[in-house]
């Protein structure tokens, strides 16, 4: 089982998708965040609608515990990766944009997303005309024991 969302567009970062409702602890969605979900969000959703019934049809195979490699391509406006004179990486973390995503995803697929057990993640670069996005390759697999992971990588 292997399936690609695409061009899911990039949120705001976790950093920014919540806040604190003062004089109290808790938590609630930002307006910055609300304002993603019904604009951008809630549009990839319904135009990719058939991409997600596949996963989802696909992963009631493997229920109730499927263990998901989630692969991410992140895509960046190079002026918000570079700074332009020192042509040197721009602090920039990547894992805040897409925790928000996997938030998402896991629940348009219908899974919490502790299944997402592994995965490698890229920041490249889009043109400038292009909208900042990412792609997830979801791929169904194992649990794995350190020492296997880490000989494939040593």
């Amino acid at each position: 089982m292997k399936f690609s969302l695409r061009n899911i567009p990039l949120p705001p970062s976790h950093n920014h998708a919540y806040m604190t409702i003062p004089g109290t602890m808790r938590r609630t969605k930002s307006a910055e965040y609300r304002k993603y979900i019904k604009n951008e969000w809630e549009y990839w959703s319904l135009m990719n609608r058939q991409e997600v019934l596949k996963i989802k049809r696909a992963l009631e195979t493997v229920r109730p515990y499927p263990i998901l490699r989630v692969d991410a391509v992140i895509g960046i406006k190079r002026d918000r990766l570079f700074w332009k004179l020192k042509k040197t990486p721009r602090p920039m973390d990547a894992f805040n944009y897409l925790k928000i995503v996997h938030d998402l995803v896991a629940k348009e697929i219908g899974v919490d997303d502790s299944h997402f057990f592994s995965g490698l993640v890229e920041k490249c670069e889009v043109g400038q005309n292009d909208n900042e996005c990412v792609t997830l390759i979801l791929t169904q697999t194992t649990s794995r024991k350190m020492s296997q992971v880490l000989a494939g990588l040593l």
